[in-house]
């Protein structure tokens, strides 16, 4: 009789700490990692109870891996979100300002319509074309978030709406989710963690039969095989999601180095968070890491990075100044005030050349402002300061060139630790100074 409680209590632990692992995301606490893709505890809950429902009620055979019924898959997932989505509308509330429903909405559907008209490659996850009706909404609250659910369900924070600093970023982590729909990740996170579990359970039960002293503590590492096991997993998927995103933004009008630049924030936020070893609970890749395999694969498909196209915070613009003059800036960081007759053309041509400098992804050593204020950019001519510059101010023309000079090492040194580019790894793209476009370094 003890032995028998004691195989009951013992496989009960092992399904337990793997019964929340059927979601596509592990639950998070508030040192977790920032990620794009942060599916909300309760709606992990949520799948993982309405899927053990339907197994209930009707559990149909296990198909074979070279089983062609997509479409019965398909119908799996959607039934399995249509179910989540009613109890997430029931826990939640919905933005209602049209402009904002209407941008997602629209890119969203941009995107489906490609990753529905053909296939990608996928590292992980359904191998077979996937085609889905997707339905897009935006929570009403602030975090920084997105997620998706099975059957083309996909869910934005308004905070990550707000967020984004173009529609290119946007469509990224949007290209993201609907990979991780695509892709069939949480059936398969699903059915390999279920495997997981049943490869836990001889050493199990050769313990309890064995009647071994340590059969609690047996029981304990075999749920830890299965979490361990299903972080892997996890990880896996969003390395895979974020291929997908590349691959489907490539198709389309957006600009796939909005997903990398915002990654990029992300692992910059990172810095600032509490050092914690997530060990087996991890299910995301560090943002870093995730940057650094999305450059890798830009340079594969011959992307160029161009972060002035898709930002606000890594490019350069003119605004006017209510005295007259012209102020260029990058990011938030001044560089300088054009004034004069020509200031505009001049404003105007800084501007672009600043910008294409940046993209090319420069260091301090490539930055040279001589003493009669021409300043250059990887050797090439990006603007002059002039004496018409100082007009209505009382600063000197040696004090005007040396501020050029601290704003835009300032600037240059903050575009380096927000970008943390690893220069040991990957060879920066050379700029075409025609056409901007550049190709991938040996």
């Amino acid at each position: 009789m003890f032995r028998r409680l004691a195989i009951s209590g013992a496989l009960s632990l092992v399904l337990a700490g793997s019964a929340w692992a059927q979601g596509l995301l592990a639950p998070h606490g508030a040192d977790c990692d920032v990620c794009a893709s942060h599916t909300p505890y309760f709606v992990t809950e949520l799948m993982a109870s309405v899927a053990q429902e339907q197994g209930n009620a009707e559990a149909p055979p296990a198909a074979p891996p070279e089983d062609p019924n997509l479409a019965r898959d398909i119908k799996s997932d959607e039934d399995l979100g249509a179910e989540v989505h009613k109890e997430i509308v029931k826990q939640v509330k919905f933005v209602e300002n049209p402009e904002m429903v209407a941008r997602v909405t629209k890119i969203g559907e941009t995107l489906a319509a490609i990753a529905n008209a053909r296939m990608v490659d996928n590292t992980w996850g359904e191998k077979r074309h996937v085609k889905l009706k997707y339905q897009f909404f935006v929570i009403d609250e602030p975090d920084v978030n997105a997620f998706s659910v099975p059957g083309g369900y996909i869910y934005f924070y308004r905070g990550l709406v707000e967020d984004v600093e173009s529609d290119h970023e946007l469509a990224g982590v949007m290209a993201h989710e609907i990979a991780h729909a695509s892709f069939r990740h949480v059936a398969e996170l699903r059915k390999r963690q279920e495997r997981a579990s049943l490869v836990s359970l001889p050493l199990l039960l050769a313990a309890i039969l064995g009647g071994g002293e340590d059969l609690g503590n047996l029981a304990i590492g075999a749920q830890a095989l299965v979490q361990a096991l299903s972080s892997g997993w996890s990880v896996e998927a969003e390395t895979s999601a974020d291929l997908g995103g590349v691959q489907y933004m490539m198709q389309s009008s957006y600009n796939a180095t909005g997903l990398l630049t915002f990654m990029e924030r992300m692992a910059y936020n990172e810095r600032f968070a509490p050092i914690q070893s997530l060990g087996i609970y991890r299910t995301h890749p560090p943002s870093r890491e995730r940057v650094q395999f999305m450059r890798a694969k830009m340079a594969t498909y011959r992307i160029p990075i161009q972060r002035s196209l898709v930002t606000t915070s890594m490019a350069a613009r003119v605004e006017p100044e209510d005295n007259g003059g012209l102020k260029l800036s990058f990011g938030k960081m001044p560089i300088h005030v054009f004034r004069g007759d020509d200031s505009v053309a001049r404003a105007d041509d800084a501007e672009e050349k600043l910008n294409r400098f940046f993209d090319s992804e420069p260091t301090l050593v490539d930055l040279d402002v001589t003493n009669d204020g021409i300043v250059r950019g990887s050797g090439r001519r990006l603007f002059e300061v002039k004496w018409d510059d100082r007009e209505g101010t009382e600063e000197g023309m040696d004090s005007m060139i040396e501020s050029v000079r601290t704003n835009l090492q300032r600037a240059l040194f903050d575009f380096n630790y927000r970008t943390a580019i690893d220069r040991s790894r990957s060879q920066p793209a050379e700029t075409d100074s025609s056409n901007n476009v550049r190709t991938s370094g040996p």
